[in-house]
């Protein structure tokens, strides 16, 4: 039996064996140069685990008695099928702020700043990802025409049973209007996951304060008053 990442092999003894005490196993996928070794089987039936999809694989087995080893077997050679899919998950983002309540990471900024919103799904086959602003989705023709608009740019990695996509929002020289709510909806053949951000752009306070001039002026007229009416009644 196999699946995308498991091989259930099974095998007979050759006569004249005597009693069996264990069997060591060896198996290497195509790209590999050495065989890896399991030991001390006791049972003819062994599940190969932690495989690669869509790979081949050779296997040779050994049998050791009370006299000692014998001969590998002839090399055996199967393939592993395609892994079995899964809905799209997403990983949470790391040093964000999360509301519990209403399931969403709060990203709060001043206006001016590059900022980036990232999303990191796993899931097989491989998810689309798409982004929303506010109820509607953002495209890559929303982003040519107003550069304010966010940018998406995306890598994806195929891993050994399933593909890993990094999807990040790039938001430059934050505004006002780029406040609002933020979701990445990945979402292939067996399901989706969304991921919900609330940016906040917070404008600086730049009201300065005007200082007045007035008291100061005022001071000084009554000062002058004072010495020239000191200065009249000394003369007098």
């Amino acid at each position: 039996d196999k699946t995308g990442n498991s091989l259930e092999i099974s095998w007979l003894n050759s006569e004249n064996m005597g009693v069996v005490i264990n069997y060591e196993i060896s198996y290497k996928g195509e790209s590999e140069s050495y065989y890896r070794q399991i030991r001390s089987v006791e049972e003819r039936r062994y599940t190969l685990t932690g495989l690669n999809a869509l790979t081949q694989y050779s296997i040779k087995i050994v049998a050791s008695n009370y006299a000692g080893e014998g001969d590998y077997s002839d090399v055996a050679v199967f393939n592993t099928s395609q892994p079995s899919e899964s809905k799209p998950v997403i990983h949470p983002p790391k040093d964000i702020v999360y509301n519990q309540e209403t399931q969403t990471y709060l990203k709060d900024v001043g206006p001016g700043v590059d900022i980036s919103l990232s999303c990191e799904v796993r899931s097989y086959p491989p998810p689309v990802i798409e982004w929303w602003l506010n109820n509607q989705r953002i495209t890559t023709t929303d982003t040519q025409t107003n550069q304010n608009l966010p940018v998406n740019f995306e890598k994806s990695l195929h891993k050994k049973n399933e593909f890993l996509v990094e999807s990040v929002l790039v938001i430059r020289k934050t505004r006002d209007i780029n406040t609002g709510d933020y979701q990445c909806v990945a979402s292939n053949t067996k399901g989706r996951d969304v991921l919900n951000y609330e940016l906040r752009v917070t404008p600086t306070d730049t009201k300065e304060q005007t200082a007045t001039d007035s008291s100061p002026s005022i001071s000084l007229h009554l000062l002058l008053s004072l010495l020239v009416t000191l200065l009249w009644a000394a003369a007098a």
